[in-house]
């Protein structure tokens, strides 16, 4: 794409046509360049033509002349707002779809036992992160194909499939201890295969073990609803994490114990199965010394 003072190889060449159409008048040629020129710096920021209406009708303008440059440039402005923000694979209606109304399934209910004070209820309740609050995530991370992302007590599946159908990262992975929630996260892969086509590249890995036993030392990028996590689940993040030359970044929603990890600072205000309000922080760590969070 274009510098925000480059003109489109198309801009160039309306500019030099008109410039040779009326060379034997020079300052009424130059009168045509201004306002072609400004058009196509006002498409660049604005594709739209409802935004450029009102400058194509302005008295002195050469309608016609703004007009082709705008046919010229409409396709290329079309590709470059695609490739700036691709449509998402699968959107809220197709996560609805698979995994059904998931951001308050029982919420009550979830809340109830995970503000229980037996460890073992809280470490089995469910709870997970809301795919807008997802998004409002992935923003902030600057991330490339090779990353590898890891959600780390990832349940029925939902945050490792969407990051999976939605990013470029080539491979993702969850791990759920719970067989339960295991098999769940299998059967919604599985139905987002049926019907979506993903490039053959990417892979989604689906393990049902303990986050402290199973290898994901390959992360880049490590999310967990941590929250449910006990202390030995914790000490084991924070350790591993450590232990990650490769690490960019740890998304947790519980802080971690005293550790040797770079805070990048938290994420607030996310939606959760857990909490009625848009109140819930995750907080980021990186092993790395040059990495930072993208600007909200």
């Amino acid at each position: 794409m274009a510098s925000s003072i480059d003109l489109p190889c198309s801009a160039m060449a309306i500019l030099t046509t008109c410039k040779r159409a009326r060379r034997p008048a020079r300052t009424r040629g130059l009168a045509w360049v201004w306002p072609v020129a400004s058009a196509l710096l006002l498409l660049r920021h604005s594709p739209e033509p409802s935004a450029i209406a009102g400058f194509l009708l302005q008295p002195g303008s050469s309608r016609r002349a703004l007009l082709s440059a705008a046919a010229l440039l409409s396709q290329p402005l079309a590709k470059d707002t695609a490739s700036a923000s691709p449509a998402e694979v699968c959107d809220d209606s197709c996560l609805s779809k698979i995994f059904g109304n998931f951001a308050n399934p029982n919420s009550q209910e979830e809340r109830d036992i995970f503000f229980s004070f037996s460890e073992e209820s809280i470490t089995y309740a469910y709870g997970t992160i809301t795919p807008k609050s997802v998004r409002s995530v992935l923003k902030r991370l600057e991330f490339e194909p090779s990353d590898v992302f890891t959600d780390l007590g990832s349940g029925i599946g939902n945050v490792a499939l969407q990051v999976y159908a939605n990013t470029p990262m080539q491979r993702v992975r969850g791990i759920e201890f719970v067989k339960e929630r295991h098999n769940d996260a299998m059967r919604h892969a599985e139905e987002f295969r049926r019907t979506h086509q993903v490039s053959k590249d990417k892979e989604i890995l689906l393990v049902n073990g303990d986050v402290c036993k199973e290898d994901w030392s390959d992360s880049t990028i490590v999310f967990s609803s941590s929250m449910c996590f006990d202390d030995r689940a914790m000490e084991c993040l924070r350790r591993l994490c450590e232990e990650n030359s490769k690490l960019k970044y740890l998304v947790t929603s519980r802080e971690l114990p005293p550790t040797t990890l770079r805070s990048l600072g938290v994420l607030e205000s996310l939606e959760t199965s857990w909490s009625t309000r848009s109140d819930v922080t995750y907080w980021v760590y990186t092993n790395l010394p040059d990495v930072k969070l993208r600007n909200a």
